[in-house]
């Protein structure tokens, strides 16, 4: 009798326990409660975050130094003169009439972003850019000097990116790099050919 009286104590406490959890879970009567539910546990709906990785794209490429590509021109000869620098940029200007600015191009180079290499050609006076390295070798064969690295193209595109267009004018060989859909159409106009999209900058807000 003792045995049948403490099997049913421990039923009517388990019992009290179970419609309690019942009303936590807000459970009726006909729904079983898992049977490996621990009410103390987080459920799998609990314990889920938002994903720390996910980017935002108000602040992507936050952690990037950037610098202004400066725009300027040497008429009579044609040529076009990019630079990062304020001082190289204040010292030309008189020999250069300054254009603007193309955007902001990272400081250093990453993996995701392509070097704008700086080449010069003595015999004529003119500068060359590309972010092509084999093309940057092939003119340092043919005796450009290169000045080096004005920055740092970004390879993709984004909301916050404007595409740099290069384009030739086979009649004096000269190049020009521009963000200007407008001045890119035009330049088309005029004979122009279009090479592609050698890279992207920031837009400057």
């Amino acid at each position: 009798m003792k045995n049948l009286f403490w099997f049913l104590s421990l039923l009517l406490i388990y019992s009290c326990g179970m419609g309690n959890e019942r009303v936590r879970l807000g459970l009726d009567s006909t729904t079983s409660v898992p049977e490996f539910y621990y009410p103390n546990t987080p459920t799998t709906e609990d314990t889920t975050t938002e994903d720390s990785t996910t980017e935002d794209p108000t602040t992507e490429d936050i952690s990037i130094n950037y610098q202004t590509l400066f725009r300027l021109y040497k008429d009579g000869s044609g040529d076009h003169f990019y630079t990062t620098s304020e001082s190289e940029k204040n010292a030309v200007i008189g020999d250069y009439q300054f254009e603007g600015s193309l955007g902001l191009v990272a400081e250093v180079g990453t993996a995701e972003t392509l070097p704008f290499f700086r080449l010069f050609e003595s015999q004529n006076g003119i500068h060359f850019y590309t972010t092509n390295v084999d093309e940057k070798n092939r003119l340092q064969g043919l005796g450009y000097i290169v000045e080096g690295v004005a920055g740092a193209l970004f390879k993709e595109s984004n909301f916050e990116r404007l595409p740099v267009y290069r384009l030739l004018d086979s009649k004096t060989g000269h190049h020009l790099w521009t963000t200007s859909e407008t001045e890119k159409n035009w330049l088309l106009g005029l004979g122009w050919s279009f090479e592609g999209i050698m890279g992207y900058v920031k837009k400057i807000l």
